[in-house]
């Protein structure tokens, strides 16, 4: 049965002539009878773009990115003092002047008589601080 008077070119050129093919492919036509290039049917098992649900879903998404490991890692490597990011020494080492590095950073909120001149306890602003106390 063929309910349309035109046939259809598939991506590698063979004819497809009944829109019970085309809507068997999971595939929607645009108007002058080519292939779109986006898969609606997710059930039928092939790569597909869904116009997502959420409109605010790229932001989240975003955030998850940014909060990474993998992109926070390089960030706070590279706030560390340079003989720290410089050193040639094997592993254990290294961590053992991390170890050593890290122990001079308060891990406690500001308390009043704590006296803390960086902005946080973040090693970004400790460092910002010694380097602008002239320790590093």
């Amino acid at each position: 049965m063929n309910y349309n008077a035109h046939m259809y070119t598939a991506p590698d050129s063979s004819h497809i002539d009944t829109k019970e093919h085309i809507r068997d492919l999971g595939i929607t036509l645009s108007s002058d009878g080519n292939f779109t290039q986006h898969i609606h049917q997710v059930r039928r098992g092939r790569l597909c773009h869904i116009e997502r649900i959420y409109p605010r879903a790229n932001a989240r998404i975003k955030t998850l990115k940014e909060n990474a490991f993998s992109v926070r890692a390089p960030l706070i490597f590279n706030a560390l003092p340079r003989y720290l990011r410089e050193s040639t020494e094997h592993l254990d080492g290294f961590k053992n002047q991390l170890d050593k590095f890290l122990r001079t950073i308060p891990d406690q909120p500001k308390l009043p008589h704590y006296h803390l001149s960086a902005a946080s306890n973040s090693i970004i602003d400790q460092l910002a601080q010694r380097r602008a106390d002239g320790l590093y």
